[in-house]
């Protein structure tokens, strides 16, 4: 099969690349550094999702504190890898210097790497498949990653200039990228104090003076549970299936299982909360709330609650809330499997003020927020996307910056 190259792009093993970049086995551009850490200075650790942090700022993930004689140096600029999860992006750049764990690899870029370009190659899409091709491992839920094998991959490397004008291009991005999401958690921050002050009704509307009533969730609502809509799945079903996986912890709907089947059509409005739960708690009792008619089927593994006569907006956020949830979690029975009772769900008190404008005006206020906080999501995940086909442009040479 004859490859058309195009001009000023040479064919390598990774595909075309422009003819003044280099593609040699990583072992050329990259040193494995044993260099022993001392006292005195931070333990790092690299996970999937945090590339450079402080062990002591992580949780249970982590284990237990590195043994700082046994630990490796990793000076600023360096990059370290975790042997068993690299394959899924477990790499760090350092930006500051500090001991890791001796299980990981230290990296030492040589002088003609910018390490946030390796940094980005390595973290790069592409650049995930050859690191689990390289991979060795019983499972594929255990490969591991050792420098030997790593120095074999081939890496695409431009001249050093080009790969520092490659990465303040893509460094850009990234700050933008923190600065949504810094905005998003401080939106987030903001909406639960929010919530904390209007559904205690310690901040009210003008106009509202009534003193607030306490009931159970029995008395407002209607709770039914479902029955298992599995042998009934289809692909290219009418209806989405809404059981325990289709709520997420946040009280939003994630159903991804479709049916034909149309016994439980669920309707807008109805409330539909988690009785059952395998991840520890994070969606037990919480409620999502139904946006549609005519689209959902009540599933296993969950309740339906029919407000009856209040806003079920309303009611919704305030079984959200933090006091209400975490009742329900520490209601909650079982070890492999959380359940939580039909009583238990009947009997959960609610602070209710009693004229339903009130619950009303609330409501609107807290879904304001939220889709505050979903259009300021969604332009997050159109910020990564643009950032991903920027990257896939760059680090292949499919587009060229000037130097």
């Amino acid at each position: 099969m004859n490859i058309t190259v195009p001009q000023g792009y040479q064919q390598t093993k990774v595909g075309a690349i422009p003819e003044e970049w280099e593609a040699l086995p990583a072992k050329n551009y990259f040193e494995k550094s044993i260099e022993k850490g001392y006292d005195g200075l931070e333990i790092y650790s690299v996970t999937l999702n945090i590339s450079w942090q402080k062990r002591s700022e992580l949780e249970r993930e982590i284990g237990s504190d590195v043994d700082v004689k046994k630990s490796l140096l990793a000076r600023e600029g360096y990059l370290v890898y975790n042997t068993m999860r690299m394959w899924q992006g477990a790499l760090g750049l350092a930006e500051s210097t500090g001991v890791v764990s001796p299980a990981y690899i230290v990296l030492k870029p040589k002088a003609m790497i910018d390490p946030q370009f390796a940094f980005y190659q390595l973290k790069s899409y592409r650049y995930l498949h050859y690191l689990k091709s390289y991979s060795y491992g019983l499972t594929s839920d255990r490969l591991r990653l050792y420098f030997n094998d790593f120095g074999m991959i081939p890496f695409v490397c431009p001249p050093l200039k080009e790969q520092q004008k490659i990465a303040k291009i893509l460094t850009t991005w990234d700050k933008a990228i923190s600065k949504q999401e810094a905005l998003i958690a401080e939106k987030e921050q903001l909406k639960k104090g929010l919530m904390q002050k209007l559904l205690s009704g310690e901040v009210r509307f003008k106009g509202f003076d009534e003193e607030w009533e306490k009931v159970k969730l029995g008395e407002i609502c209607t709770i039914k549970t479902g029955t298992s809509k599995s042998k009934f799945q289809s692909q290219d079903g009418k209806y989405f299936i809404v059981d325990m996986g289709s709520i997420s912890k946040t009280g939003k709907l994630i159903p991804t299982k479709k049916t034909s089947h149309d016994k439980d059509i669920l309707n807008k409005y109805d409330l539909i909360m988690p009785k059952d739960d395998i991840g520890g708690g994070q969606i037990i009792g919480r409620t999502a709330m139904i946006d549609m008619d005519d689209k959902y089927i009540m599933g296993d593994h969950i309740y339906l609650l029919k407000v009856e006569k209040d806003d079920p907006y309303f009611i919704h956020y305030a079984i959200n809330s933090f006091r209400v949830n975490k009742s329900f979690r520490r209601k909650a029975t079982g070890t492999a499997q959380l359940g939580l009772n039909k009583k238990s769900v009947e009997k959960q008190n609610l602070l209710l003020p009693k004229v339903k404008q009130e619950q009303q005006k609330i409501a609107q206020l807290l879904t304001t927020a939220d889709k505050e906080i979903e259009l300021l999501k969604e332009e997050l995940e159109a910020l990564k996307e643009q950032k991903r086909g920027l990257m896939q442009r760059l680090l292949t040479g499919e587009v060229r910056v000037r130097v």
